[in-house]
């Protein structure tokens, strides 16, 4: 049986070993464009090594300073974690907090059976006094171990961002291609904006936000070929499609579709009934690469 002072000792040996072992793997392998933040061993750590009647727990905390304490339960704090048996983790780790009198908002990891929690069957017998000698060694390799853990933490992460985040892409056309055509930041804010909220079957949004595009790039046109003394005081699509038809900037037909556009951004803008579907959004895109192709 695992004695407290072997425990004690075995923690001494294995705390700057372990803290070693993981911040010279993040060094080697993860320090090229992966945040910190993933990596929170490299930070100032303290350990809190708890010793009990039939298991350990290692509770690792921000700190200031890399540091380390042991603690042993009292009797009557057995059988209060004995009570805990059978209850999910969630609630165990949140009583056990309160018991050792720990923040949970400062815990960064917390392992029961401690760091070889994946192979309870070695916990006690590496921390034994007669396997000292190997747990320097050991406890540098399990730093790496956690360093490794922590990178395929990261790549989930990055994963799930990657599949939740909405594409900027437009499946009829493009879409970068004109945003590069227009050339101007806002546009391409609104645009992007619009086909990411398209994408996502959010078609009002990205209706609203195609008609500010639509907005923009009339005033753009404007600019590009009669100069800014020629724009309109307000930015209403119709004043700007006034302007355009008035030079013949545009001719009949594409001046008719940009006059049934105004409506739409009118509706989409604000409080009003019924749905807008895909249909409606496609032909606001539409409309705007053809715009875009008088930018020459």
């Amino acid at each position: 049986m695992l004695t407290f002072e072997e425990f004690e000792n075995g923690i001494n040996i294995f705390f700057p070993s372990f803290l070693e072992g993981y911040r010279e793997r993040f060094k080697k392998y993860y320090s090229n464009g992966v945040e910190n933040k993933y990596f929170y061993f490299c930070n100032p750590t303290k350990l809190t090594a708890v010793y009990s009647k039939k298991t350990c727990y290692f509770i690792f905390t921000d700190s200031e300073k890399d540091e380390f304490e042991t603690l042993k339960t009292t009797s009557n704090e057995d059988e209060k974690i004995d009570s805990l048996q059978q209850e999910p983790h969630h609630l165990v780790r949140r009583k056990l907090l309160e018991l050792f009198n720990i923040q949970d908002s400062s815990v960064i990891e917390f392992d029961q059976n401690g760091w070889l929690d994946r192979r309870p069957d070695l916990f006690f017998l590496t921390f034994e006094e007669k396997n000292h000698h190997l747990l320097k060694d050991s406890s540098f390799e399990c730093g790496g171990m956690y360093a490794d853990w922590h990178y395929h933490s990261y790549e989930l992460e990055e994963a799930i961002k990657q599949s939740v985040k909405p594409s900027s892409e437009y499946q009829l056309f493009d879409a970068e291609a004109i945003m590069k055509k227009v050339d101007t930041e806002s546009f391409r804010y609104e645009f992007e904006e619009s086909i990411k909220a398209y994408n996502t079957e959010l078609y009002l949004a990205a209706s609203a936000t195609a008609g500010i595009a639509l907005e923009n790039l009339l005033r753009i046109l404007i600019t590009h070929h009669l100069g800014a003394k020629a724009l309109p005081e307000k930015t209403y699509i119709w004043e700007s499609n006034k302007v355009l038809k008035k030079h013949r900037i545009v001719d009949g037909r594409l001046a008719g579709r940009i006059e049934s556009a105004s409506p739409i951004r009118n509706s989409t803008s604000h409080t009003n009934t019924g749905r807008v579907d895909k249909e409606t959004v496609d032909e606001t895109y539409r409309l705007i690469k053809d715009l875009v192709d008088l930018l020459t």
